[in-house]
Formats: structure tokens, C-alpha cells, sequence
């Protein structure tokens, strides 16, 4: 049993304590068996004679706890079970340091029936220069090394949000900045991702990936810099044995005046640019869809469906020149041109031939006034353009005993340029019969000359 207590009105820190004086542990014991140790050096132990630190606590007993810390306070603030710190110096110290052969760290939250926010784990940094990281995580060593796990039936996780409502929820309110940055740095000559999305729910439902933004949905950029293969901005790939596939499906909507884009394309930098490749058909449905329709675009490239139709590009008709019989040999330019936008053109003359100062306005009897005429690069060419496919030579006859003939005929021009180029009307090489007179104003000087161009797919 106890002995009687007994106490003091005065205590003298020099004389009244409980130890040794000389350089020996004090240990204190219960039922003969020691219980805590306090070492010569001030390193307290319980559960070991060698204490390693201000206090070791060794706990032998399988399934045991070392340490309880428990705040019983029922008030509504914030009581702590345990505290840690250690601030040696500003960017040094570790508040608390755990090891564990399942878990390092095992905290679990009791909120029960609260209803606001309890955390199981709540880690804050703070301060006012340098690097703050509220929680850092690594794993090394292991078969499979995981830094971070939430397990399937662990909730929803928040960065950026308290308030998470998918299983990573990713809030980043500042503009300018990414709400989340996901990059391979291997260098290898392999396919690294950045991002893996996947969803394959059932056969025909699941998104891989759903992005929405007020600009742009999505945005995709290929920084292949000085690779000499074939690299893609987007690469969709769709394949099934039945139904129908899309590797790629964009739809613009919204309300408002601005602009709406379903997809937007540019490739730059390489030997071949394709902005798209598309290995299979292709379905564009704007509403002017229809059966026989074909694409066609206007002059700021904006493509819809519309009825074929011949796409009429008028030349310019000069003053027209006169020719005299005796041009046998040489091509004249006659004022006329046309100037065509790259691509292959059916280019269609009608000139008037008339004579000249002939009585009456006919052409002699038993006479004849044939004319060549052709398309040059330049007004100063005697030769044809080399973009004419076919025969170069439009030509016609004055027959004779007549007031008029026509010169007319078409010819295929192909504009192999990146631009506009112009051809210039010229007409000469003349063969004439019984006749003296010249062709009167030829290439422009009547009002039915004229020169036309049909585009050819």
C-alpha cells in the first residue's frame, strides 16, 4: 500500500526534486518492473533503457498503440490530440516524422453526423517568399511505385475545390493559367501520352475525353520542330467490325453574334502541309446538304453545298486591231485578255470578222480570209502559253460575198501558278484568196466579240 502523503509549504528547486545527483539513469517502476527511464543525458524512455531522443516510446505488444494523444473537450473549436514543431530556422524543421511498415501515416476522420467539411488529412503551407508545397508525396523502391492513391470507393478529390463532384475535380480561377498540365518528358523514340482518357462503357457509349471552352473546345498543338517524318496536331482513329465510325465529329452552336467553328485545321513548317487527311469519306452537314450538290467555298473559304453550276470568268475586250492580208507570219496582240485564278479553264472566243474598205461592205468573189488566233504569256510572245492543253489555235474564215464571218472555238488554259496570270488575245498568221482588203477592228471592235472562261473541275 501507499504510505501516508506527505507535503511542504516550501520548495527549493536546489534541494527538493525527484532523481540523482550524480551521473546515474532515474528510473521509476510499478509491481518491481521498470516503467519509464530518464537517462543521465535527459532522454526519457518508456518501453526501452536507451532512449534515443527527449522521449522514445517502444511499444513490443503486437496490435498496440505507442502513443495516445486524445482532446476530450466537446466544445465547437478546435482542440488537438497530438502537436509537433519544429522551426530550427525559416525553410527547416519537421513538425512530425512517422514510419510504418503498412502505413507511415494512418489518420482517419470521425466527423460522424457534422455536417460541413471534415478532412481526413489537412495540409497547409504558407508564407510570404519561396516555394510553398501543402502536400508532397513520392514512392520508390517498390515493384509499382504510386505517390498518390484514391481507391475506388474513396470519394472524390479536389484541386482548386473544396467541393469536388467527379473523381478529380481540377479549379483553377486564375486567367492565363492552366487548370491542368499533364507532359511525358521521356526522350525516346516511342509514343509517350500526356494524357489517357478512357471510357468504354458499353459497345457504342463512353467519351474518352469531353473538353468545352469558351474559345476553343479543344486545342491541339504538334511541336515537331525539325522532325523530317510525318507527325499530326490530331490523329483520330475509329474501327469496328458493324455500325458506323467517325474519327472526328464537330459540331459549332451557341447563341450570340460571334463566329462558331466545329473544327479548326492548320498544318506549317513541313515539306507537305495538310491541314487534314482523311482516310475514308467525309460528311459535312451545314443544312444545304443535299443529293447531287457539290462543296463549293466563297471568296473568304467559307465551303457549303450547292447545285453545280458553271463558274463564268469574262475577259477584257480591247480596242481589236486591224489586220491586212499580207500578216502571214506573226501573232499581233490585239488589246484583248483574260486573267484566270489558278486551275484548269475551258476559255471560249467569238470575234467578228469583217472587211475592211471592201465596196459595199462584202467580200470579193471566189475569195477568202482565214485567221489564226491564240493566248500568250506576254503582250511581246509570238508563241502560244504553254499552260494551253491541246491545240493552241482558234481560227475562222471570211467566206466569200460576205459582209461578216465569226472566228470561234475554245480552247483549255491550265493556271499551274499559286495566283492570277494573265493571257493576252493575239491573232495573225492570216491565208488569203483573191482579196486584198484587211480584217476591219479585229479582237474588239464590234459587240460581239467576246471571251470566256468556264471553270473545269
Amino acid at each position: 500500500s501507499w504510505p501516508a502523503t506527505y507535503g511542504t509549504t516550501h520548495i527549493d528547486p536546489g534541494e527538493n526534486y525527484l532523481g540523482t545527483i550524480d551521473a546515474q539513469d532515474l528510473v521509476l517502476a510499478t509491481n518491481s518492473r521498470e516503467r519509464m527511464r530518464v537517462r543521465n543525458t535527459g532522454n526519457i524512455g518508456i518501453g526501452t533503457t536507451t532512449p534515443t531522443a527527449r522521449l522514445t516510446v517502444d511499444e513490443a505488444a503486437g496490435g498496440a498503440t505507442a502513443i495516445e494523444g486524445t482532446n476530450t473537450n466537446t466544445s465547437a473549436m478546435d482542440g488537438a490530440g497530438v502537436v509537433g514543431t519544429s522551426i530550427n530556422a525559416d525553410g527547416y524543421g519537421v513538425g512530425g516524422r512517422f514510419f510504418g511498415g503498412f502505413h507511415g501515416v494512418h489518420a482517419i476522420n470521425l466527423g460522424h453526423t457534422y455536417p460541413g467539411i471534415s478532412y481526413g488529412i489537412y495540409s497547409s503551407s504558407t508564407g510570404t517568399a519561396g516555394t510553398r508545397v501543402g502536400g508532397y508525396f513520392t514512392a520508390t523502391g517498390g515493384t509499382n511505385n504510386y505517390s498518390l492513391i484514391t481507391p475506388p470507393n474513396g470519394g472524390f478529390a479536389g484541386i482548386g475545390t473544396v467541393t469536388p463532384s467527379h473523381r478529380l475535380h481540377v479549379v483553377q480561377p486564375t486567367t492565363g493559367t492552366r487548370a491542368l498540365h499533364a507532359e511525358n518528358t521521356a526522350v525516346a523514340t516511342s509514343d509517350g501520352t500526356g494524357i489517357f482518357g478512357r471510357s468504354v462503357n458499353n459497345p457504342g457509349y463512353g467519351y474518352g475525353g469531353q473538353f468545352e471552352g469558351g474559345y476553343h473546345g479543344i486545342r491541339v498543338q504538334n511541336p515537331a520542330t525539325n522532325y523530317s517524318g510525318t507527325s499530326y496536331g490530331i490523329y483520330a482513329l475509329s474501327t469496328g467490325t458493324a455500325g458506323a465510325r467517325y474519327a472526328g465529329y464537330f459540331d459549332a452552336s451557341g447563341v450570340g453574334t460571334g463566329n462558331r467553328i466545329g473544327g479548326y485545321f492548320t498544318a506549317s513548317g513541313g515539306a507537305t502541309n495538310l491541314a487534314i487527311h482523311a482516310n475514308g469519306r467525309v460528311r459535312i452537314s451545314d443544312g444545304t446538304q443535299g443529293a447531287g450538290r457539290v462543296l463549293t467555298s466563297d471568296a473568304t473559304g467559307i465551303a457549303s453545298w450547292q447545285l453545280p453550276g458553271a463558274n463564268n470568268i469574262a475577259g477584257f475586250i480591247g480596242n481589236g486591231i486591224n489586220i491586212p492580208y499580207t500578216q502571214t507570219g506573226a501573232y499581233t496582240y490585239t488589246g484583248s485578255n483574260i486573267t484566270l485564278p489558278p486551275g484548269r479553264y475551258a476559255v471560249q472566243v467569238v470575234m467578228l470578222l469583217a472587211p475592211l474598205g471592201a465596196p459595199g461592205g462584202v467580200s470579193p468573189v471566189n475569195s477568202s480570209f482565214w485567221v489564226r488566233s491564240t493566248f500568250t504569256d506576254a503582250t511581246g510572245s509570238t508563241t502560244p502559253s504553254p499552260d494551253i492543253i491541246g491545240s493552241p489555235l482558234i481560227s475562222g474564215n471570211l467566206s466569200p460575198s460576205s459582209s461578216y464571218g465569226l472566228v470561234t472555238g475554245l480552247i483549255i488554259i491550265n493556271n499551274a501558278t499559286a495566283g492570277n496570270k494573265t493571257y493576252y488575245y493575239k491573232a495573225g498568221h492570216v491565208v488569203a484568196h483573191n482579196t486584198t482588203f484587211s480584217m476591219a477592228a479585229f479582237g474588239g471592235g464590234w459587240n460581239e466579240d467576246s471571251i470566256v472562261a468556264i471553270r473545269l473541275n
